[in-house]
C-alpha cells in the first residue's frame, strides 16, 4: 500500500487573476476615480513580470500625473521599450523628460513618437519646443507650423507658434497667427497681451494704445480678477 497523499485532499490553492485581469481591473479603478487602488494593481502585476509593458504604461501615466517623473520615466521606458508601437508611451516618456530638464532624451523621444504617429500635433508642437529651447529656430518654427497645420483650432499650439515668431522678430506673420488664436478665444489674456507687443514691435503705438484700454476694459467682467 503506497503512502497516502494528503495532499490530494487539501483545499486547493486559489489561482491568482491572471495580468490581463488585473489591467482591466486596474483600468476601472481609473475610471472610477481610483488612482491610487489602480496603481497598487498595475504594481501587483509588475511584482510578478517587471516588463509588461501594459502595466508599466498605465502606472507610468499615473506617476506623471503625480508629478513623480523619475518614477513615471522609469515606466514609460519600459512600457516603449517592450511595446515599440505605444505612441502615447514615448511622447509621455519625452515630456517626462523634459520636465526632469533632460533635453537631449526628451527630444530624442519626442522624434520617436512622431515616427510613430506623423500626424500628431501633439508630438510637433513637443519637439517645437525642445528644438527652440536648444537654439534651433529654423527646426523649432517647422514643426509648430506642422503642428498649427494639424491643429488649426488648438489655441495653445497657436499662442505657442506666436511666440516663435515674435522671438525671430517676424512680427507681421505673428500678427496672423494671433488673429487666428483670438477668433477661437477672444478673452485669452495672454494672446491679448502679445497683441499689444506685436502692434508696439510695428511701431503701430496708437494701436497698441487703444488694444491696452480694451484690455483693461474687458478684464474688469473677467472672473477670478476682481
Amino acid at each position: 500500500m503506497g503512502i497516502l497523499n494528503i495532499g490530494l485532499f487539501s483545499e486547493p490553492t486559489k489561482m491568482k487573476p491572471s495580468a490581463d485581469k488585473l489591467i482591466q481591473q486596474g483600468l476601472l479603478q481609473l475610471n472610477q476615480g481610483h488612482s491610487y487602488d489602480a496603481a497598487r494593481t498595475f504594481q501587483s502585476v509588475l511584482s510578478n513580470d517587471p516588463n509588461h509593458s501594459a502595466a508599466a504604461y498605465h502606472l507610468g501615466l499615473i506617476r506623471y500625473q503625480e508629478a513623480n517623473y523619475p518614477a513615471s520615466k522609469a515606466l514609460l521606458r519600459v512600457a516603449a521599450h517592450y511595446d515599440r508601437r505605444n505612441f502615447q508611451a514615448r511622447l509621455y516618456l519625452g515630456y517626462a523628460c523634459y520636465h526632469l530638464n533632460e533635453l537631449a532624451d526628451a527630444k530624442r523621444e519626442f522624434q520617436r513618437a512622431i515616427k510613430l504617429e506623423p500626424q500628431s500635433a501633439d508630438a510637433h508642437l513637443a519637439l517645437a519646443l525642445i528644438l527652440g529651447k536648444g537654439g534651433d529656430r529654423n527646426g523649432a518654427s517647422t514643426h509648430s507650423i506642422r503642428a498649427v497645420q494639424l491643429a488649426p483650432d488648438n489655441t495653445e499650439i497657436l499662442n505657442f507658434n506666436v511666440r516663435l515668431l515674435m522671438d525671430a522678430g517676424q512680427f507681421e506673420a505673428a500678427r496672423s497667427s494671433l488673429q487666428q488664436s483670438l477668433a477661437l478665444d477672444p478673452n485669452n489674456s495672454q494672446a491679448r497681451a502679445a497683441e499689444i507687443l506685436i502692434e508696439i514691435a510695428l511701431h503701430n503705438l496708437d494701436t497698441a494704445q487703444s488694444l491696452f484700454a480694451d484690455l483693461e476694459v474687458a478684464a474688469a467682467d473677467w472672473p477670478g480678477l476682481n
